[in-house]
């Protein structure tokens, strides 16, 4: 969860802040852990512990020298076990944190209920602001020329249309046609 994308006048409560950042220590340590032993996680960590040995011998023999006694695969094979163990201790503290955020977030929804109806209204409005103040002048600046190309009477519950021309000639056009009953469809 993030909480650092809350709107504003949304204060995070206490118990919530505490919560989260003791999820956040979790997961910078199992951050930690995945880096520490990464050669013994992931799938083909056995082939990359095995090319790095191939990789260390050959280039001990090009150099004339014995191939190395110790390992590549045996050192990251002995890491392994740890690894995992490691890696699945902090999988289950984070899910049993993440659980701990959840509550505390549930236990503060009364007092943070109108701190966010509050939000959400100062939202909605700060929307319809912008709508009006794009929408507004576009549909001003619009009507002098709709006025002057178009009018729509409506005859006997059907629209008719009215294309003016610049000389002020009226021609009638059907606008929608109701050749099956029930049904509008443009003509």
């Amino acid at each position: 969860m993030d909480i650092n994308h809350l709107p504003a006048g949304i204060t995070i409560p206490a118990a919530v802040t505490k919560a989260q950042a003791a999820l956040d220590k979790l997961w910078d340590a199992y951050g930690d852990a995945q880096i520490e032993y990464a050669d013994a996680l992931g799938e083909g960590w056995q082939e990359r512990a095995q090319a790095r040995d191939a990789a260390a011998a050959k280039a001990a023999v090009l150099a004339g020298k014995p191939a190395p006694k110790s390992t590549e695969i045996a050192r990251v094979t002995a890491m392994r076990g740890t690894a995992l163990g490691v890696i699945e201790a902090y999988e289950q503290q984070i899910r049993a944190a993440g659980a701990v955020v959840h509550r505390a977030w549930a236990a503060s929804m009364p007092e943070v209920r109108e701190q966010v109806v509050s939000a959400l209204k100062a939202a909605e409005s700060d929307y319809d602001e912008a709508v009006n103040r794009f929408t507004r002048p576009v549909a001003l600046s619009a009507v002098p020329s709709l006025r002057w190309l178009l009018s729509t009477t409506w005859s006997a519950g059907d629209p008719v249309m009215r294309l003016h021309s610049p000389s002020g000639t009226p021609t009638t056009s059907r606008l929608f046609s109701s050749a099956v009953p029930g049904s509008l469809t443009i003509a």
